[in-house]
């Protein structure tokens, strides 16, 4: 693709692909609505009767209102400069400035229900972690004219719907990071685990003066219908089993050629797109109840 790893200029222009978050993705559930849900849903299945909060979140796309039920450890993390990237995703270094909540002993569990021990890492404030920041390098759709040499970043991982949000880790900024350990309990050191941030739209939330959060949000304010879904608005041309006879695009295209074209650079300066008003007031209430109750 090109070397990154020498030249990280090279990175800052390429395309960066940007997800708009729809208001329905910013909200959040209590234990209690993902256990109603998961009955409702699942009650005739004896087998999935003793399943936990992590493996309901996982299986039913619905977001705990506390990322720490589905983390493995919680830290405040400085971002560094260091990014690396290896087999199709970065690797970034994160200097632990306070331990929230120690590493586990046992993962939590993935949806279908594997656990595995975690290793017994001697972890203390100013370790430097390594923490998947999951985007892949690929051709641009539109350079197939010059051969493939326009290169853009997009979302690297199937493993959670919200990371298909995330913007890159951007180098200096601190977060509170929700994190799941992906490492086995082989790993001999803090500098060989690697960790991935949870399934959560808010597994990573930026913070400034050590305990207030004030992300930068880029709201693209797109067209929206009444109606779709529980009288969520929805952009125009998205279909569902309610929705399914609206056919006017047009204001949505516009909407979109409208918007900026963003870099890799760009995406670092940003914490989230929207689409709408809404979705950023709900994202930022949201990281602030977080934050206030974690920090």
């Amino acid at each position: 693709m090109t070397n990154v790893n020498a030249d990280a200029n090279a990175l800052d222009g390429f395309a960066f692909q940007a997800s708009y978050v729809p208001e329905k993705l910013t909200k959040t559930y209590g234990e209690d609505e993902i256990r109603s849900a998961w009955r409702e849903r699942y009650s005739e299945d004896a087998m999935l009767s003793t399943a936990t909060i992590p493996q309901m979140s996982a299986r039913l796309g619905m977001q705990p209102r506390d990322p720490g039920l589905l983390a493995d450890l919680v830290v405040v993390g400085r971002v560094t400069q260091n990014r690396v990237y290896r087999y199709g995703t970065f690797v970034t270094n994160v200097v632990v400035e306070r331990i929230i909540v120690p590493l586990s002993e046992t993962s939590k569990a993935t949806s279908r229900g594997e656990t595995y021990a975690l290793p017994k890492l001697d972890l203390t404030e100013g370790n430097v972690i390594c923490v998947y920041d999951e985007f892949a390098i690929q051709p641009a759709s539109s350079s197939a004219a010059d051969g493939g040499s326009v290169r853009e970043v997009c979302p690297s991982s199937g493993r959670s719907l919200y990371a298909n949000f995330f913007t890159p880790l951007r180098s200096g900024e601190t977060y509170l990071f929700f994190l799941n350990c992906t490492s086995n309990a082989d790993v001999s050191g803090v500098e060989d685990a690697r960790f991935g941030i949870v399934t959560s739209l808010y597994g990573r939330i930026p913070i400034q003066d050590g305990d207030v959060s004030r992300p930068r949000v880029f709201c693209a304010n797109l067209p929206t219908e009444e109606g779709a879904v529980e009288n969520t608005p929805v952009p125009f041309g998205t279909t569902s089993a309610q929705n399914d006879e609206q056919k006017d695009n047009q204001p949505l295209v516009e909407a979109l050629k409208a918007l900026p074209d963003v870099t890799f650079a760009a995406a670092c300066k940003v914490d989230l797109y929207v689409e709408s008003p809404d979705a950023e007031k709900s994202y930022r209430e949201t990281c602030s109840e977080i934050v206030s109750e974690y920090l």
